[in-house]
């Protein structure tokens, strides 16, 4: 059994951790985030990566994630989506502080403009979450995002839709088996040796598709979440990310800040296809409205990604995300490029 799991990648591992108890919306918001700060109450998505619930008030929550190797992308940096990731967090929680007693909310859009060049690996990121305004139906909030240096690396804005208090707001999920943890949770995990440097003499197409036929290593991001390109022609790539039940979040389904992170790469990765070989480019902002929640075990997400607008200097893209037949976020993102001299 030992050697069996030992060959999985993590995100193929038995799942750690679990969606929270319905019965913590009987609770104040902000009660209920003081309960999810204990180690014992992280769901599956911080099992996975280390997002963690560090402060949180009146209005405002404070998330951070060790910028660990296991989420460089493909370029050697810290993958731009991931900053998305992490700021879905303190976006919403914020919001929920406010919230009374059997009060849901969903998350409608997220905005985020990134700043410089991506922070690469080592020490933890910082996401600082505040509310802007908040009445009966909706809610506003913004972020900032800082790196181990306490650099600003990224910024974001959210609008939530809040539900009126219901007595049934919450379907309990199913009890899963329980897992004897004899390793550590994923993100604290030697990344396996490989390069994440890509060939200079290839064009960005040529690098995707070299990746779809397994003749590249897959970037550390990729081999934690299962995220994977599977389609790839110039101006158009198809990403997949398995319905895995390491992105459930405490509400049972799956991670706002992962499907921000699965449409970040689709839209970029649309632009990779048009950049010649020596080209630089780098995500400027991603906005990201979500349709309906991703449902865990289900269908993978399949992400498409297709490029608007090609300027010399600027790429513009979109990105649909789709679980079967449902879709369940629409996205687009800019990104600038520098072609070789």
């Amino acid at each position: 059994m030992q050697a069996d799991v030992a060959a999985l990648e993590p995100w193929q591992e038995p799942v750690r951790g679990a969606a929270a108890d319905p019965s913590v919306l009987l609770l104040p918001g902000l009660e209920q985030l003081r309960i999810f700060m204990s180690d014992a109450a992280a769901p599956p998505i911080s099992r996975l990566t280390g997002l963690r619930l560090t402060s949180v008030g009146a209005g405002s929550a404070t998330y951070a994630m060790p910028a660990s190797d296991w989420l460089l992308g493909p370029k050697g940096f810290l993958h731009a989506g991931m900053l998305a990731f992490l700021a879905d967090a303190p976006l919403g929680s914020a919001i929920i502080t406010t919230l009374p007693p059997k009060t849901t909310l969903t998350t409608a859009e997220l905005s985020m403009t990134f700043l410089g060049e991506p922070p690469r690996g080592g020490g933890n990121l910082l996401a600082q979450g505040r509310l802007i305004h908040a009445d009966e139906r909706n809610a506003l909030s913004e972020v900032f995002v800082t790196d181990g240096e306490g650099r600003l690396v990224a910024h974001g804005t959210s609008r939530c839709f809040i539900f009126p208090p219901s007595d049934v707001p919450y379907v309990p999920r199913s009890e899963r088996d329980v897992v004897v943890e004899d390793t550590p949770d994923p993100y604290l995990r030697p990344v396996p040796s490989q390069t994440t440097a890509l060939p200079g003499d290839m064009s960005g197409l040529e690098i995707l598709q070299a990746s779809i036929r397994n003749e590249l290593p897959p970037p550390p991001i990729d081999v934690l979440t299962g995220l994977r390109p599977v389609e790839a022609m110039e101006g158009r790539v198809v990403f997949a990310l398995p319905a895995s039940g390491w992105l459930m979040n405490p509400a049972g389904n799956i991670y706002g800040g992962m499907i921000a992170c699965l449409a970040k790469s689709a839209a970029s990765g649309s632009v990779q296809t048009i950049a010649p070989a020596g080209t630089q480019f780098t995500a400027l902002d991603v906005k990201v409205n979500y349709l309906r929640p991703g449902v865990v075990g289900r269908e993978d997400l399949v992400a498409t990604g297709t490029v608007v607008h090609r300027g010399r200097h600027l790429a513009i893209a979109s990105a649909e995300i789709m679980q079967g037949d449902k879709r369940i976020a629409v996205a687009t993102g800019s990104t600038t490029l520098r072609p070789p001299e």
